[in-house]
């Protein structure tokens, strides 16, 4: 798992921060990026889920993975529409 997650988190990184990706066209290629990376969470929650069913503990832990992942989402509806909720003056 972590041999999948780390360079997808290294990528992403280099798509974030080399000043080849910085251009606004290239904007959705960033935004799915970051997209692809939070739902990637998905993967070991519901491992996690099928291997600890029914203990207490393990469900608060996954409510508060499932929160983290909805704000990832919610993040990326501001970076796509920042003048929604930044407007220019």
């Amino acid at each position: 798992m972590l041999s999948r997650c780390a360079p997808a988190g290294l990528i992403c990184s280099a798509v974030a921060l080399l000043e080849v990706f910085q251009h606004w066209r290239l904007r959705p290629l960033r935004a799915g990026m970051f997209t692809a990376l939070g739902l990637w969470g998905i993967v070991p929650l519901l491992h996690g889920w099928r291997l600890n069913v029914g203990v207490p503990q393990v469900l608060r832990a996954m409510q508060l993975d499932f929160l983290m992942g909805a704000l990832y989402v919610v993040r990326l509806d501001m970076y796509l529409s920042p003048s929604r909720f930044l407007p220019l003056v």
